[in-house]
């Protein structure tokens, strides 16, 4: 018996050391990770000007930004490091989403931490947002210095959100909208809906170059964010771009009218939709200190295919100054909008009406969820109303405010709005093949998206019909494309004569090639 308990302790003693020197090299795998931020101390770092009024004083930080892990889908960057302020946290990569012109959406969830960061790129500049219990903190590109800034908001200086969906008249449909018939309902399961996006020219001034691409990416990144932290299996899809001359100042009731009959610059939206398959459409102002609020969007008050004649909404970005007083419409303005457009409305306080008796949001002081509206509580936290998901310890939701089961129910109606498109295109290297027999070739296939850039990420695969599988093998079978958008295949002829069809997948898009065995 003594010796069991001399073996027991030993065993016991053992197994400590076991764990605290896993605890250890935990640890040390974590601090062998660089951070994504580098501070810049040099006496040419840019003023704080740009961030004053809606930054907390004494908040910001000026960095230089890794972007290789954040535009690579490698299981090598699965993982990153942020230090910034007085913040060190390790952040787990949720979903890399690729999106126009070659921009990426990268969306993780700190390590034992509630919050979530979405950082959207395009070329080298980047939107984001760090959203922790005790803050949100914001990154934004310094324009000429090739840096970001990284500071926290001011939650009190936030906009009023909007003043509630608008509901469409019971017996008037917009005439231009019936004039081009919308397609016929297709087969999308709901797991992504897609959207048009059309910017004034005052927007494009605010937002020049690759910012445009990454503000409208990180915009529709907070709300694929919002989603994926309230247990809805959704993607906001953005699948086309249009400039449009018209004016950010003004009401946007009258801009929403505007959009939604297709009247003056907005005459060519149906067609344009049409053709990208976009299931909603959405506009983007500058914030003016003569807009009534940050968004408005129609409200659909019953689930039905026909709501998408109204499936339209208006957002304002930025901040404006009026005297001494500053304010910012809120980057959770999208999400919110296109929740009216899906039959979510306001805490019930405050809603006039939801497509479901529970598709309300939800106030759960210090925060509210993405379609709350209550002035009690401050800080709106990237969450649509859950009872089931906690934030900070505290139920995002209650039986009568679940946003996220109302937008469960009805996310294959809205993707079916439109039949969604096919976008982008595959190219392979050759279309037929010449083999001498027990000969090898190689063969690249090419994936490129929206506006020809290419797609890094896609799985690509490989399939030899039956009778050319005694002809030629092809390695692998599947392949994952790289950095120029290209996966890069082997195919061996065998022994015998005659011809072999191979079939690259992707996705939607396919591709077929001859190889012949002489």
């Amino acid at each position: 018996m003594f010796k069991n308990k001399i073996l027991q302790t030993h065993l016991l003693w053992s197994l400590g050391i076991f764990i605290f020197t896993l605890a250890l090299s935990v640890h040390a795998g974590d601090e062998e990770i660089d951070s994504l931020f580098t501070p810049v101390t040099s006496m040419d770092s840019a003023p704080d000007d740009a961030a004053i009024g809606v930054a907390i004083p004494g908040s910001q930080q000026e960095v230089i930004i890794n972007l290789i892990p954040l535009k690579s889908k490698s299981e090598a960057y699965e993982k990153v490091r942020m230090d910034f302020l007085d913040h060190s946290i390790m952040v787990r990569r949720t979903k890399s989403l690729a999106g126009l012109k070659g921009s990426v959406t990268w969306i993780g969830k700190p390590e034992n931490l509630d919050g979530s960061v979405v950082m959207s790129v395009c070329g080298s500049v980047l939107f984001g947002q760090i959203e922790l219990k005790e803050g949100t903190y914001k990154i934004e590109p310094v324009r000429g210095a090739n840096t970001h800034r990284i500071f926290k908001l001011d939650t009190e200086k936030a906009a009023p959100i909007d003043d509630g969906g608008l509901v469409p008249p019971k017996d008037e449909f917009p005439g231009e909208m019936n004039k081009i018939p919308a397609l016929p309902a297709g087969k999308d399961d709901g797991s992504v809906f897609d959207v048009l996006v059309l910017y004034t020219s005052g927007f494009a001034e605010a937002y020049p170059g690759d910012e445009l691409i990454a503000q409208i990416s990180y915009l529709a990144g907070v709300a694929n964010t919002s989603y994926a932290n309230s247990e809805v299996s959704l993607t906001a899809r953005v699948v086309g771009l249009l400039a449009v001359d018209y004016s950010d100042n003004g009401e946007m009731a009258n801009a929403l009218d505007d959009l939604t009959n297709g009247k003056g610059v907005f005459s060519k939206v149906a067609a344009l939709r049409n053709q990208l398959g976009a299931d909603l459409v959405v506009l983007l102002r500058v914030f003016k200190d003569d807009n009534d609020a940050c968004g408005l969007g129609w409200q659909m008050l019953s689930l039905s295919s026909s709501f998408e004649k109204w499936a339209f909404s208006v957002v304002q970005v930025g901040m404006i100054t009026q005297g001494s007083s500053i304010s910012y419409c809120t980057d959770q303005t999208l999400a919110h909008e296109m929740g009216h457009n899906m039959g979510c409305d306001h805490d019930a306080i405050y809603a006039t009406g939801a497509v479901f008796k529970y598709s309300y949001g939800y106030c759960f002081y210090p925060y509210k969820s993405v379609m709350a509206y209550c002035t009690s509580a401050e800080t709106r936290v990237s969450h649509f109303s859950n009872p089931n998901v906690s934030y900070d310890g505290i139920a995002t939701g209650a039986e009568d405010a679940n946003n996220a089961q109302s937008i469960n129910k009805v996310k294959q109606t809205i993707s079916q709005f439109r039949n969604s498109k096919c976008l982008g295109a595959m190219t392979v290297s050759s279309n037929s093949l010449l083999f001498n027999r027990e000969e090898s070739s190689e063969l690249t296939v090419t994936i490129t998206g929206e506006y020809d850039y290419p797609v890094e990420g896609e799985t690509v695969k490989a399939k030899v019909n039956a009778a050319g599988k005694k002809l030629i093998s092809i390695s692998p079978t599947s392949n994952t494309t790289d950095t120029n958008g290209q996966a890069t295949f082997t195919i061996t002829a065998h022994k015998k004569k005659g011809t072999a069809k191979v079939t690259f997948n992707s996705g939607c898009l396919k591709k077929s090639i001859t190889a012949k065995v002489k």
